[in-house]
């Protein structure tokens, strides 16, 4: 997400945290590498996997004390769980969910395009949003100069990426920046992302004026 002006997080934290999210850069390389039904399958499970783990430290001392000790100077407030009843999920979690449902979805090379704009434009809007953001949106307490950086990122990310059409990558870029402004309903990592996708796919519709190849 772009940086709040108050941050739940410092700025060495935040580094680390936007590290992490280019690591998962390796989701859509395996997107592309991997034939879909395993490539799918390893999604699920790791999805799974994680989304098991965050219900598990609501419940769970145990379980609570390990990933906090490992990753707790990272979470956001709201990742972490307050009562049993009551669990978080943390946004490697939806990162994974969102993987999984956009190779669901939709074709591997936008899916993992539509993933790529979305790491890297979300991770340099977190570090200049954090280190110089001064001005807020209305809509939302993201910051102005971190949308500007995502967006920056992303135009010259989406210039570069074969697969799409160049100008159906700006597009989707700027369409990506507008919705990460947004504060809901759901959570940025799994909405921009899948908001994304569901552009390029408009867009290529409107243009051949079918969707076979989409799945091509």
């Amino acid at each position: 997400m772009s940086t709040r002006l108050n941050p739940d997080i410092d700025l060495s934290a935040e580094l680390l945290r936007k590290s992490l999210h280019l690591g998962a850069l390796l989701i859509p390389w395996g997107m592309l590498y991997f034939n879909k039904v395993p490539a799918l399958l390893i999604l699920a499970v790791a999805a799974i996997t994680a989304l098991s783990l965050d219900l598990a430290r609501a419940r769970f001392t145990a379980v609570a004390t390990l990933i906090h000790g490992l990753f707790g100077r990272l979470m956001r407030p709201k990742e972490i769980p307050h009562s049993k009843t009551s669990p978080a999920i943390n946004g490697s979690t939806w990162v994974l969910i969102a993987s999984f449902l956009l190779l669901l979805v939709f074709p591997a090379r936008i899916a993992a395009f539509s993933l790529v704009i979305f790491l890297i434009g979300d991770a340099a809007s977190g570090i200049i949003g954090r280190k110089y953001g001064r001005t807020s949106w209305r809509i939302s307490n993201r910051t102005v100069e971190g949308t500007a950086a995502f967006l920056a990122v992303s135009l010259i990310v989406a210039s570069l990426m074969p697969g799409t059409e160049r100008w159906i990558g700006v597009i989707a870029a700027i369409f990506a920046s507008a919705v990460e402004i947004l504060p809901g309903p759901f959570n940025d990592n799994l909405q921009v992302p899948i908001a994304t996708a569901g552009v390029i796919v408009f867009l290529e519709y409107a243009v051949s004026g079918g969707i076979s190849q989409f799945f091509s």
